[in-house]
């Protein structure tokens, strides 16, 4: 046996085992995450829409492309 080993009867062992709290570098790394999220979120806050003006257009000319059964021509109408 180790010195300064702590022996555990069986149902300690396999009932209840003792709690062990996480490594502080989880903690770190989970603030980390989280600023690297704010800072990438603050730096491209003004750079505009997410989606382009003729997202609409696409959806509906493929809309009319399925409701006419017109495959390789599509309108916008």
């Amino acid at each position: 046996m180790i010195a300064g080993a702590q022996t555990l009867r069986i149902e300690e062992t396999f009932l209840e085992p003792p709690a062990i709290s996480p490594p502080p570098t989880r903690h770190a790394l989970f603030i980390f995450l989280i600023a690297l999220a704010a800072l990438s979120h603050l730096a491209t806050i003004g750079w505009g829409d997410l989606y382009g003006h003729t997202e609409g257009q696409y959806a509906g000319a493929a809309r009319e492309m399925i409701e006419v059964h017109h495959w390789l021509l599509p309108t916008n109408d």
